[in-house]
């Protein structure tokens, strides 16, 4: 691949749209419990983050003040690689500070909920960032604090004069990351990542690297193939050259007879014959010589097809360890799944629990609403001084008469007053004392004017002496009465007073019974959607929200529910209610993803074990031909292997080459293309040897050397045709 000239010294930001999925996948990568990331590490350094790795927790705590809108995408995944022969890449934190500022310059400072740097992995200079940014939503009547994924990527495409496009708003992202670079960081000679020749994503992962190079493999192999079968061609045409000089030698050993036999018939042309039989000869070594060449040709040629074929062993050994890691994977991928469905089922009594959290707090709720009605009783009757309650202030409280009190009472005093029960309470207390001096002081007030009325009378009997003293006495006592009538007003407004305090008594008891018939609406409504969490808990992953807070259910099971409950649920759902449909709407989808990755486990566990039965069967057969417990022939598209058992009639197996291992079926027609080569050759070396036989008749003295070379052809035909020791044993492992 071709390197960029900007490649080192220029940076790049990508932002990934996430679904509630996408992010579940992205927390288990960060906490290396998926395939993916336990393949890509090459060591065990921890990373480094500020935020934790938790995502979704993280996320639920970013956006719980805030409006989220149903849609797809709930945040984005913001990866940003520094220029690697810029920056250190061993300070993760230098990276990860200017990181989360390049991202609060583009989302806003209330955009990042989670960071994270991977120290266990070849890259040293990438950051992750989580995003979900915030902005005020404005409206004709509301202003409101709410979640947007691409408002702030459109402001930023528009500052930059980017088209408001997902490759706009991308070519803006990455002006902003080089305006960061150079003038925050400051980095010497940064320059700006090259623009993308073609629309559409150019990162690829490290797993589709993995299988573009493993189709170039493939490709490779395939050349070699076709290369192997050129070479076979070639080889072919070099032993029917061979087989034409052979016949061309036969001609001239024929033609070289009929001169020995003319010699005979004709003995006065003896040294003619004798100089034409040595010339014969001459033609017929060369003739050998050149067919030796030939051979050795046809020895190199299979030598180098023994070469490729122990190479493409090879490669059958790395595809049958690719398979094997390929299960391995699958198995780790089930357990995954496995501990997915445990977590879900402990989510599932986790909201159990919760349930019967709030049943037991409805019944404390129950048992307190009691003692309050019982208090608020005894005070209404200690308001009256004839029940002998006397009711008093006392240093933390108020105070009553215990003789006087029935059981129930005595209990319900004895327990905690609430503030505001206290509170009327000591009122109460209050007004009463005043209640009490007021007709004290009417008492004594009365008491004295019993007095002076004794002295009036007293002064009447000493009027007749003493007129002046009696007109004295009238006014005295006239101004006595004035005094009491005074007296007598300000205890008519002291009645007055405490009259409106009984009044305000009266209301705070009507409130108190307003309040109290309020709890227990309340206390309806909480029972009546405990009861339509009850039935509808079963299908809780089917069930969802409108925009005004409403659960919505399927028809099917609407139509099984009793019609209080229907009722029930035309009416908003309260926020723990709400909480509850949402973990099962999060619980559904994670027991969907969990059975889908089962399946696919499941799928791709069949798929490996379909692909190993085939490997298998045609290994098995590979090693019967290579080590002739068959022969292999080929007829059309099928492939047929004839058995010869010993005291048993031979049986043919006939497969389609589509049933066996595509690799496996290369080899076996290389095979049987070899056997047939092998075959031929074997042919001329028995002609060979005849014709050795015959020169070592008509030449006695040559003898010994034809011999010798005889052996030394045996040797390396035999060398050249016969198939490895291990091909019996473990071909293809």
């Amino acid at each position: 691949m071709r390197r960029s000239p900007v490649a080192g010294i220029s940076g790049s930001i990508r932002a990934v749209c996430l679904s509630k999925a996408d992010l579940t996948a992205a927390e288990r990568h960060g906490k290396r419990l998926d395939v993916t990331s336990k393949a890509r590490a090459i060591s065990k350094d921890p990373p480094v983050t500020s935020t934790g790795l938790d995502l979704w927790k993280l996320y639920c705590k970013h956006v719980q003040d805030a409006f989220v809108p149903k849609c797809k995408t709930v945040a984005k995944h913001v990866i940003i690689q520094f220029p690697k022969d810029l920056v250190d890449g061993e300070n993760p934190q230098h990276m990860l500070h200017h990181a989360r500022r390049i991202v609060e310059t583009i989302f806003g400072e209330q955009s990042i909920f989670a960071d994270r740097i991977d120290r266990d992995e070849q890259g040293r200079h990438i950051v992750d960032i989580f995003v979900a940014p915030k902005y005020i939503k404005k409206t004709k009547k509301t202003s409101r604090l709410a979640v947007s994924v691409t408002v702030h990527e459109e402001a930023l495409a528009e500052k930059h004069n980017r088209s408001n496009s997902s490759r706009g708003r991308g070519q803006a992202m990455q002006d902003a990351i080089f305006a960061y670079f150079r003038d925050e960081m400051k980095l010497p000679g940064v320059q700006r990542g090259d623009p993308k020749a073609n629309p559409g994503p150019d990162w690829k992962s490290a797993e589709e690297l993995r299988k573009e190079e493993l189709e170039s493999m493939k490709a490779e192999a395939e050349e070699g193939i076709r290369k192997v079968a050129e070479q076979e061609k070639s080889l072919q045409q070099l032993v029917e050259q061979a087989a034409a000089e052979r016949d061309a030698a036969a001609l001239e050993r024929k033609k070289a007879q009929r001169d020995r036999d003319q010699a005979e018939r004709e003995k006065a042309f003896a040294e003619q014959l004798r100089y034409e039989a040595d010339r014969l000869k001459q033609e017929a070594e060369r003739a050998r010589i050149s067919i030796e060449l030939e051979r050795q040709s046809a020895e190199e040629a299979l030598r180098q097809k023994t070469s490729e074929i122990e190479r493409r062993q090879a490669d059958l050994k790395t595809l049958f360890g690719v398979a094997s890691e390929e299960l391995r994977k699958a198995a780790a991928d089930s357990e995954a799944a496995r501990r997915n469905r445990v977590a879900s089922e402990a989510a599932i009594n986790e909201a159990r629990a919760s349930i019967s959290t709030v049943q037991a707090e409805r019944a404390s709720f129950e048992q307190e609403r009691k003692w309050h009605y019982a208090q608020l009783s005894l005070l209404a009757r200690a308001a009256d001084d004839r029940n002998g309650l006397e009711l008093r202030e006392g240093s933390d409280g108020v105070r009553m008469d215990r003789s006087r009190m029935s059981d129930d009472e005595k209990a319900a005093f004895a327990s905690p007053l609430p503030s505001a029960i206290v509170t009327m309470a000591r009122a109460l207390a209050k007004a009463l004392e005043r209640v009490r001096q007021a007709l004290a002081d009417l008492a004594s007030k009365e008491k004295k004017l019993d007095e002076e009325r004794v002295k009036v009378e007293e002064r009447k009997r000493q009027l007749a002496a003493e007129r002046e003293q009696h007109d004295a006495a009238v006014q005295q006592h006239t101004a006595a009465i004035a005094d009491l009538k005074r007296r007598m007003d300000y205890c008519a407004a002291k009645e007055r007073q405490l009259e409106e305090a009984i009044d305000e008594f009266g209301r705070s008891l009507e409130s108190a019974r307003a309040r109290q018939a309020k709890v227990q609406a309340a206390e309806k409504t909480q029972t009546e959607w405990l009861e339509a969490v009850r039935l509808i808990n079963p299908a809780l992953g089917q069930a969802s929200l409108n925009i005004e807070g409403k659960v919505i259910i399927s028809a099917a099971l609407a139509k099984t529910l009793p019609p209080s409950v229907a009722s029930t649920l035309k009416q908003r759902a309260p926020d723990w209610v709400i909480g509850f449909v949402n973990q099962g709407q999060l619980l559904a989808g994670l027991k969907k993803q969990a059975a889908a990755d089962l399946a696919e486990s499941e799928k791709r566990a069949e798929a490996i074990a379909a692909d190993r039965r085939q490997l298998e069967q045609s290994r098995s057969i590979l090693d019967d031909v290579v080590a002739g417990r068959c022969v292999a022939t080929m007829d059309g598209d099928n492939l047929c292997f004839s058995y010869r058992d010993k005291g048993q009639p031979p049986r043919v197996l006939r497969f389609s080459r589509s049933k066996l291992e595509p690799t496996m079926v290369h080899l076996l027609e290389h095979h049987v293309r070899i056997a047939t080569v092998a075959a031929e050759v074997s042919s001329l070396q028995a002609e060979l040897k005849a014709e050795r036989e015959t020169l070592a008749k008509e030449h006695p003295e040559r003898a010994l050397d034809l011999q010798r070379d005889q052996e030394r052809t045996a040797q390396r035909v035999a060398r050249v045709i016969s198939p490895p020791p291990e091909w019996g044993q473990s071909h293809g492992r």
